[in-house]
Formats: C-alpha cells, structure tokens, sequence
C-alpha cells in the first residue's frame, strides 16, 4: 500500500515538474529556438568540463606514477595512465566530431 502511495506522489511530481518548466516557458519569453539553443550550450558546456576532468586525470595519474615505488602499484600507475591517456584522447575526438570547441 505504501508503495502505491509513493508512486502516486512521484506521478504528482512529475506532473508538477512538467507544469513548472512548462509555465517558465512562457515567463522566460523564449522562442522554441532560443530555448534549444540554450539546452545546446548547456550541453557544450558541461562536455568541455568532462573533457578538463578527463585531463586532469589524466595528469593525476602521471604524477601517482611518478610517486608509486611498490612494483606492483608501478604496473597499476602503468595501466591507469593508459586508461586515463585513452578516455581523454577519445572525448577529444568526439569534441572534434560535434564541431565543439573550448573557449581560451
């Protein structure tokens, strides 16, 4: 029964969440297009702070390498700048494929 009673109110919440954003709508004055293209941004924008992430990991991993003196951890250090090296060279090219540049 309680379970019931939690989905009728997430339901209700949904519902009002859409009614919200829907009603922002029509405050904000933006057209359809100006609204989308703010969604692109938002998207464009949090993709550059993956890709930073990703660098920084990046050169985290490097440094723990440079650190590590246990010879199994170096092997570790080894296999984590390659994963990191990889993750980041991969959102590069995808930034490249979606015509997505970072701002200097």
């Amino acid at each position: 029964m309680k379970a019931m009673e939690q989905l009728k109110e997430r339901e209700g919440m949904d519902f009002l969440k859409q009614w919200w954003q829907e009603l922002s709508k029509l405050w904000t004055r933006q057209t359809p297009e100006e609204i989308e293209e703010a969604k692109k941004k938002q998207k464009t924008k949090e993709f550059v702070i993956l890709v930073n992430k990703a660098k920084e990991d990046w050169k985290d991993a490097l440094n723990y390498f440079e650190e590590v003196t246990d010879p199994d951890l170096i092997e570790l250090a080894i296999y984590r700048i390659e994963a990191t090296r990889t993750f980041y060279i991969y959102l590069l090219k995808e930034a490249k494929r979606k015509g997505i540049r970072a701002e200097a």
